[in-house]
């Protein structure tokens, strides 16, 4: 039996790490989602994989020194694939 493992959501059609790309990913039919939890400073868990912001929103700021940002989206999954 095959399992498909979505890495970080659908992160070919959405940010990874996000609702949209959880969404996604289910409705594409992953299996199971990988996802990355870190712990900031003030100890809030938050979903993303790098030590900042930078890659992936585009700011600089550490998320290990902040609560980071709340990810909320909306849309129709587009399964990351090409037509």
């Amino acid at each position: 039996m095959v399992t498909i493992v979505a890495h970080r959501g659908d992160s070919a059609a959405y940010r990874e790490n996000t609702l949209a790309a959880f969404r996604s990913a289910i409705a594409c039919g992953a299996d199971r989602i990988e996802l990355d939890v870190r712990t900031t400073a003030d100890g809030v868990s938050v979903v993303l994989h790098d030590l900042t912001l930078l890659r992936v929103w585009g700011s600089a700021r550490a998320s290990m020194s902040s609560p980071g940002p709340r990810w909320l989206s909306s849309g129709t999954p587009t399964c990351g694939f090409p037509d």
